[in-house]
């Protein structure tokens, strides 16, 4: 088992086989424990005990917080990042560390599901009394058919994705994250076009 391979570790040196399994395990261990914490996270917003930090988040600030964790999946799946934001004081209203988690979600699909040589591109912009984030990209695209469907807990699109597969609550969890903040998540996709998902939440009165 895990525990004998470990022992047999410290005694001697791994083979490349016990080490790819070792690999094997610490990937479904990760998996599964990211599946227990997004389940939390589901199950307390639906329940109404999810605690929110609301308060005045300039966008620019969080465009810059993502754009790190995100650059180096685009630059390895070699895809160009954009960012387009024509006002620096432009701010919403929210939960600073939950639009984090929804930006790295819709990014990290974003990056997934374009190939190479592709665009993903963040639009920032003011509309009305809300604040609008836009992640367009330039891959497979989503069936009409499918688009709600995408918001669903455990779907998930292209199971032969090369990239790899997530738990199927990324999207589900956003779109609540969103609405819980007065917000909302929306997408429009074709198949072979592209999607663009839309990220609106209640713009602050100091926001321009």
């Amino acid at each position: 088992g895990y525990a004998a391979l470990l022992d047999e570790g410290i005694r001697g040196p791994l083979t490349d086989g016990q080490r790819e399994y070792i690999d094997r395990i610490r990937h479904s261990q990760n998996h599964f424990l990211s599946l227990v914490n997004e389940l939390l996270d589901l199950a307390k917003i639906e329940s109404g005990q999810f605690v929110l930090r609301v308060g005045t988040v300039p966008v620019q600030s969080v465009l810059e917080a993502v754009h790190p964790m995100i650059e180096p999946q685009a630059r390895a799946s070699h895809l160009r990042l954009e960012t387009v934001l024509d006002d620096p004081a432009l701010a919403f209203q929210a939960d600073r560390e939950r639009v984090e988690q929804i930006m790295l979600n819709l990014l990290s699909n974003a990056v997934k599901f374009t190939p190479a040589g592709g665009v993903v591109r963040v639009i920032a912009a003011p509309v009305s009394d809300a604040v609008s984030l836009q992640v367009q990209d330039t891959g497979v695209g989503i069936p009409a058919g499918k688009l709600e469907a995408v918001f669903e807990p455990f779907v998930q699109l292209e199971p032969s994705q090369p990239r790899g597969r997530g738990t199927g609550l990324g999207l589900a969890i956003s779109r609540e994250l969103a609405r819980v903040m007065h917000g909302d998540l929306t997408v429009e996709s074709a198949r072979g076009q592209g999607s663009t998902f839309t990220l609106r939440l209640p713009r602050a009165r100091s926001g321009r």
